[in-house]
């Protein structure tokens, strides 16, 4: 018992001294477009505990997957990344800019 105990205290230290910090999903929230300009918006919204995409084609959830998001359709599988560089998205082989929240 005093062994699952000082488990549990430490594991949220040692996920935040490995940078293993739960993804934020407000900075996921918001309009996408493109960045080359080309293509359509995606729209990344709060729906209900979760984030529902609408890509403009169909709507799909989210989920939180470590630091990151992800999309499990039926003919793909695939993460949402934000770029911490650029603050860009990066979704199954797209990069996306926010345009707005």
């Amino acid at each position: 018992m005093k062994i699952h105990l000082v488990a549990i205290t430490l594991i949220p230290f040692l996920m935040a001294a490995c940078g293993q910090r739960p993804v934020d999903t407000d900075t996921f929230v918001g309009t996408w477009k493109d960045v080359k300009g080309v293509g359509h918006q995606t729209v990344i919204a709060k729906n209900g505990d979760g984030l529902v995409v609408d890509d403009g084609i169909e709507k799909f959830p989210v989920t939180v997957k470590g630091t990151s998001l992800h999309a499990d359709l039926p003919m793909a599988s695939f993460d949402l990344v934000i770029d911490k560089a650029t603050g860009h998205l990066l979704m199954g082989g797209e990069e996306l800019q926010k345009v707005n929240n």
